[in-house]
């Protein structure tokens, strides 16, 4: 897993100019936050697991500098959904011992008259909201996390049959905040029973999605088994190899993970943009670094 993991991170490296965010297109700058932001996240994150490289410096003082040319300040002044995205990059600058490239008071005031809260999310989105608030402000914000996750469709016991692929990503993002990212069980914020069906659901999922031609959500359910710690049983061990098989065929020659077999092609021949390839390439990036550098779940 070290491998690709290298080659997802150099090829994230060799596109750094694609994740600063440019001011000659305004109605362009919420699409080129979300990039950077969630490089950022995905640095923080194995910092976080205690994963150090030249690869990784590198990229964290490319993303660090490109987070603090850019007025973030401008981004949450007519929009409330801004609250994630600042709180995130408020987080990932005190993971790494940095000043924000923000005012604090500024976010804090927002917070506290309930500026964030002046838009309608998606339970995940909440969830999302709530656990950053929760790692930059306070704790207490921890505890909405389990009131969002009931509304969401694995919360409300829809049948896994019907999940549309938003269901799934819904679920593994909930995940990540549950878990804080494999920093604390699944039981920390749920009940037992609501933990083991999770589990079993993860398993399902990524059954499927094995069938699915989606490499993204795959390499999310991945993480999810990690950070949930997966029973490693013979049928759940075939499911992961297979998983991981399918995940490792989507690494282009660049290092890039694509989300498809036809975005796979369209690599080998050159055509596939960087909006097609940054985020799985992330996610890609994640898994198998943390597959590679860390004991979080041992590949037999």
């Amino acid at each position: 897993m070290r491998r690709p993991g290298k080659g997802a991170l150099a090829w994230l490296y060799e596109h750094e100019s694609d994740f600063q965010i440019s001011r000659v297109n305004d109605k362009a700058i919420p699409w080129q936050v979300k990039p950077l932001s969630e490089l950022l996240f995905l640095l923080a994150a194995l910092e976080r697991h205690g994963i150090h490289n030249s690869s990784l410096n590198g990229l964290r003082d490319l993303a660090l500098a490109a987070g603090n040319r850019f007025d973030w300040q401008e981004l949450a002044a007519y929009d409330p959904s801004a609250g994630t995205a600042l709180a995130l990059v408020a987080d990932c600058y005190r993971t790494f011992e940095r000043s924000a490239p923000f005012d604090g008071r500024f976010f804090e005031f927002l917070n506290q008259i309930g500026y964030f809260e002046g838009m309608d999310r998606l339970p995940y989105r909440e969830m999302d909201l709530a656990y950053n608030l929760g790692r930059i402000v306070s704790p207490d914000y921890d505890r909405d996390i389990p009131h969002w996750f009931s509304a969401t469709s694995f919360g409300r016991r829809q049948h896994i049959v019907r999940y549309t692929i938003d269901d799934i990503y819904s679920l593994t993002h909930a995940v990540f905040y549950l878990t804080d990212l494999g920093l604390r069980p699944p039981e920390k914020l749920l009940d037992s029973e609501t933990a083991t069906r999770l589990r079993a659901e993860l398993v399902t999922l990524t059954a499927a999605m094995i069938r699915a031609d989606n490499t993204d959500v795959l390499g999310e359910l991945l993480l999810c088994w990690m950070f949930c710690n997966v029973e490693r049983t013979w049928l759940h061990q075939a499911i992961l190899n297979h998983a991981l098989y399918q995940m490792s065929a989507a690494v282009t020659e660049e290092g890039a993970v694509a989300p498809s077999a036809r975005i796979f092609r369209q690599a080998q021949q050159g055509h596939a943009t960087f909006k097609q390839l940054y985020h799985t390439t992330l996610v890609g990036a994640f898994l198998f670094t943390l597959l590679g550098e860390t004991t979080l779940y041992a590949i037999n």
